[in-house]
């Protein structure tokens, strides 16, 4: 999930309105001068079963010399398990930037990061009085779950060509 904070951190509409996007949970004093983002993982959920169909594909060429045009291994993959990872994305609003307008603005970027409504979802959002998160200020708690595959790989097995001659000779003929 870091790695999202870092996709998130990097999307054009957060940049361009210059919002800060943060990991972990930050100390109860933390006051940023710029509105804030924070990620702060929370519970996960797993399914038995997945997002994707069995699909057959091939794993990326075998490199170096000592493998040196050996063909690609071909596997079936199935998600066996989906993850629904849990994540607080806690917002500091810091004037003039509005809650509202942080919302807004959170919401088209995940969208533009994740695409189509079933790879995430919202499970809700709340005010968070002082004493939650921060003892300074007043935030606001967007609630998200994405979804995650998790995959199983296992080798294609296929029959192998065997070339078959016959000999086939004819009497009397030389």
């Amino acid at each position: 999930m870091r790695e999202f904070r870092d996709v998130l951190g990097s999307q054009d509409l957060l940049v361009q309105r210059g919002l800060q996007v943060l990991w972990g949970a930050q100390a109860r004093d933390f006051a940023p001068g710029v509105p804030t983002v924070v990620c702060v993982p929370t519970a996960d959920r797993f399914a038995q079963g997945g997002l994707a169909k069995h699909v057959f594909t091939a794993l990326p060429p075998k490199i170096g010399p000592a493998t040196k045009g050996l063909a690609n291994v071909e596997v079936a993959t199935t998600c066996i398990w989906t993850r629904d990872a849990g994540l607080d994305l806690v917002l500091y609003a810091v004037e003039p930037t509005t809650t509202e307008y942080m919302i807004e603005i959170l919401l088209n970027a995940l969208t533009e990061i994740l695409g189509a409504r079933g790879n995430w979802s919202v499970d809700g959002g709340r005010a968070d009085p002082q004493g939650g998160y921060s003892d300074l200020s007043d935030l606001y708690v967007l609630s998200v779950s994405i979804k995650l595959g998790i995959y199983k790989l296992q080798r294609r097995h296929t029959a192998e060509a065997a070339e078959i001659t016959t000999e086939v000779s004819i009497d009397g003929a030389e």
